[in-house]
């Protein structure tokens, strides 16, 4: 007896050696100290107008710059003047773009050359150069331009950025001199290349005593500003090692409308160019260059500074465990590449005065006001991820951006759907009520509520007038008395229309309940529940119905493969389950039978018709090149459909809950490390956020509530430092690609039974929150 107890602790010891050897085999432990240096900015720019994989560009930044910089390599494409396969080089390109299909405004390009002789058009100032000769990170940028370059040397450059400017270190190929070279220009030419019309340039030694600088603004915009808009610009041009030296004197310069250009004679090799940026003034150009690129700083250590911003931002998120079943790279470089998408919009317009005050330019009205403003992001696209993760990781910067767009309020008398950078007449619905709900809600700090309240309760009960087209909800009256937007109305897209203002209704309602306006609370979260109204219980569709006959729209026009019409960017089946805010009630309209019809969308045939568009459009090309059945990951309605296997289950153990995680996991596998990361278009953060989020388990199905779905975590462990200097630890115990369903959960060591969710206020104090994963589905 005394032998088989030996024995048997002898094996039992064992047995507990090999599990543990066997953790230590397939767990990939991740000591991370610059997350920046994952970031791919590439990933996401092989896009073109008919295919996209991101729509992105290389974005040299600060997190939520005023400003952004990268390379321009073609003219010839429209918004899309960034791809990785093109090889001529324009120039650096001061940029606010926010989306190749919203457009630029302030934007021109700052260029180094060495002249033709027999030219000085500046549109043939272009060079090759090699993206494989080329460092691209968030906080650095480095490449050769190959049409100048010698038999011993090149024309380089190194490029950084800050808030509302940036710095150059530019090297020119040292200076030949010999018979055989006469020929050769070796003129030091530094220049920006204008937009026409009514931009400006000046060149002068007077805005900083005895410095070359090149200044004036730029006009250009593609709309959303007031009538005295320019993008202002100084740039300052500097030579020594640390570049804080005086150049010589220009040998030649030029300015017009058209570009603007300072010729050095070739007895200097190097130039330090710092650059300020403004929508104020020239003065403030100047004092946001003196205040963040002054010659006491060099170019390396406003580099370091940088890098040092994105570190720290990055540092919030550390991915601490992956399993071996991964490659560790790929999806660091994934993970870290989409945080950074994420913390690039919405833009911050906000300038800092020579007196340190906070103020911005109104491209409402035209005029200074004090305090934060934020633009270029689109509510439509970002309200669903983009939002909910800053709530979790960054609240004081969401407390910024909130009160950034309650100054655009004040200023507009509307709350913006898509700024940049100010009103576009763009995507439906009034979304930004749900992010500022769900800061209520949520109790985010320094917010002015009662203001806040005014904005979204404008948006649900006041009819624009007829000279504020395009603001507030379109076709509103329609929407009051009916409780949804009738195909009679002047307005098309009325199915998603009237789902978006469901579902801000709804968001309003929960923070009218928190602040007390119980009458606005009925109303709102009544209107919210009218879904049913919409839905055709014959064919299991949500479709448009004439509010004077009280019918649907003719049968024989319904295709539920079409998209476009009443539908926006998809068709019927893309929104066929879009009532996030209340996925038990729509499973009591599929009979309870709703995991079913979910399962039946992502199993079908990946087709569509090409429906009212009249063309093939990007979205139902990416759909079947990139995604699966009826599931377009590549836009923003279809982005909430996975989680309501989970939100339509009574727990996250379920059968039809498992099959969300197994189709979240494939998700998740769509994105890629390379320039080509995204199914489709990017948006300004919301697909990275999406990612962001589900990856490590959780989703905020419906703004406006503090819950969080519970989904299924791609690493063994995440560590958020918390705001209030707590840590949010989510962990996956036996985690692995054959792994794909939750067995069970636990936060703090508390198994959660028959829960589906888990409360922001829960997370925000800190704690673990622990996923038992298994390779079969619960039974």
């Amino acid at each position: 007896n005394k032998l088989i107890n030996y024995l048997f602790i002898y094996s039992m010891k064992l047995l507990i050696i090999i599990i543990l050897l066997f953790h230590i085999i397939t767990i990939i432990t991740c000591t991370i100290t610059n997350p920046v240096d994952y970031v791919n900015i590439l990933g996401g720019t092989n896009s073109r107008y008919d295919l996209s994989h991101g729509s992105t560009l290389p974005l040299i930044s600060r997190p939520w710059g005023f400003n952004s910089f990268a390379p321009q390599t073609n003219h010839d494409s429209g918004n899309w003047w960034f791809h990785p396969y093109d090889r001529r080089f324009l120039g650096m390109r001061v940029t606010h773009q926010p989306s190749p299909w919203i457009g630029d405004y302030g934007h021109f390009l700052i260029r180094f050359s060495l002249p033709n002789r027999f030219n000085y058009d500046s549109s043939k100032e272009l060079s090759s150069y090699s993206i494989k000769d080329s460092i691209y990170k968030p906080y650095y940028y480095k490449t050769i331009l190959r049409s100048y370059s010698t038999n011993d040397d090149d024309l380089s450059f190194e490029f950084t950025s800050t808030n509302h400017g940036a710095i150059s270190k530019v090297h020119y190929p040292k200076y030949i001199h010999n018979d055989e070279d006469d020929g050769y220009q070796q003129i030091r030419r530094i220049s920006i290349l204008l937009n026409g019309n009514n931009d400006t340039s000046t060149v002068s030694t007077d805005l900083i005593d005895g410095i070359t600088t090149i200044s004036g603004y730029t006009t250009k915009n593609s709309g959303g500003v007031y009538s005295n808009f320019a993008f202002y610009y100084v740039i300052a041009i500097y030579t020594g090692a640390s570049g804080d030296l005086p150049t010589q004197k220009p040998f030649n310069t030029s300015n017009d409308n058209t570009w603007a250009f300072v010729d050095f004679l070739p007895t200097n090799n190097d130039f330090t160019i710092r650059i300020g940026t403004s929508m104020i003034s020239i003065d403030q150009a100047l004092t946001n260059l003196l205040n963040e690129v002054n010659i006491k700083k060099s170019f390396d250590i406003i580099k370091e500074e940088s890098k040092l911003e994105w570190n720290n931002l990055l540092s919030t998120v550390s991915v601490d465990e992956i399993h071996s079943d991964y490659n560790k790279n790929d999806l660091l470089t994934t993970f870290y590449t989409c945080l950074y998408r994420s913390s690039l919009f919405p833009r911050q317009l906000t300038e800092i005065d020579s007196d340190g005050n906070t103020i911005h330019w109104s491209p409402y009205d035209g005029n200074i006001y004090p305090g934060e403003l934020s633009t270029d992001s689109g509510f439509w696209d970002a309200y669903s991820t983009v939002y909910p993760l800053l709530s979790i990781i960054n609240p004081n910067q969401l407390s910024l951006t909130i009160n950034g767009w309650l100054n655009a309020y004040k200023e507009g008398n509307w709350l913006p759907k898509w700024a940049s950078p100010g009103y576009r007449g763009s995507m439906v619905g009034t979304l930004g009520d749900v992010t500022l709900a769900d800061a209520i809600v949520k109790n985010i700090a320094n917010i002015n509520y009662t203001l806040a309240y005014e904005a979204i309760r404008k948006d649900a009960f006041q009819i624009p007038s007829d000279d504020e087209s395009g603001l507030g909800r379109e076709c509103m009256e329609s929407y009051i008395i009916n409780n949804y937007v009738s195909s009679t109305s002047d307005c098309d897209q009325v199915v998603s229309r009237t789902m978006n203002y469901w579902q801000s209704d709804f968001a309003i309602s929960q923070a009218a309940k928190v602040l007390n306006h119980i009458e606005d609370y009925n109303i709102l979260y009544n209107r919210s529940l009218q879904y049913h109204l919409l839905f055709d219980d014959d064919i299991k569709f949500f479709r448009s119905k004439n509010n004077i006959t009280n019918k649907f729209t003719t049968k024989h026009l319904f295709d539920e493969f079409a998209w476009g019409g009443d539908y926006t960017e998809a068709g019927p089946m893309q929104y066929r389950f879009y009532i996030p805010h209340d996925p038990i009630g729509l499973n009591e309209l599929y009979s309870n039978n709703l995991c079913d019809y979910l399962e039946e969308i992502q199993l079908s045939k990946s087709i569509y018709h090409i429906g009212e568009y009249g063309n093939v459009i990007h979205e139902q090309t990416e759909m079947i090149e990139n995604c699966w059945g009826q599931y377009s990951h590549n836009n923003q309605p279809s982005h909430y459909m996975l989680y309501m296997f989970i939100a339509s289950s009574t727990s996250y153990s379920t059968q039809c809950a498992n099959k969300g995680q197994y189709f979240l996991y494939k998700a998740l596998d769509l994105y890629q490390s390379n320039e080509d990361m995204f199914v489709g278009d990017e948006d300004n953060g919301q697909m990275s956020a999406w990612y962001i989020l589900s990856s490590i388990g959780l989703y905020a199905l419906s703004p406006g509530t503090v819950d969080y779905m519970l989904g299924v975590p791609l690493f063994n462990q995440v560590t958020i430092q918390l705001s209030n200097d707590k840590q949010l630890v989510i962990k996956a115990i036996n985690n692995s690609k054959s792994n794909k369903f939750v067995k069970e959960i636990y936060w703090n060591d508390r198994l959660l039974t028959k829960v589906v969710s888990i409360s922001y206020f829960d997370l925000m104090s800190g704690g673990t929150l622990t996923f038992v994963m298994a390779s079969d589905m619960n039974s």
